[in-house]
């Protein structure tokens, strides 16, 4: 960004500008992290994913699948 501050001014309307940026990055932020998703992944984190018996990670949290299964059968 190219900016050229020549007077008091100036670099007081930057400092507002910018002041006013760091409320609304901060508003947006809290929102993403109070969201229960964001809680969600958190926790998923938390507890590393490990390989399954035949060395490939499982696709899904909640349904392993294989190549060697199906669902139907």
């Amino acid at each position: 960004m190219d900016l050229h501050i020549t007077n008091i001014s100036d670099l007081q309307a930057e400092i507002f500008r910018l002041k006013t940026l760091e409320k609304q990055q901060s508003v947006a932020l809290k929102a993403r992290v109070n969201s229960p998703s964001a809680l969600f992944s958190t926790v998923l984190t938390l507890f590393p994913r490990s390989n399954d018996t035949d060395g490939v990670k499982n696709t899904s949290f909640f349904i392993p699948i294989s190549s060697t299964s199906s669902l139907g059968s």
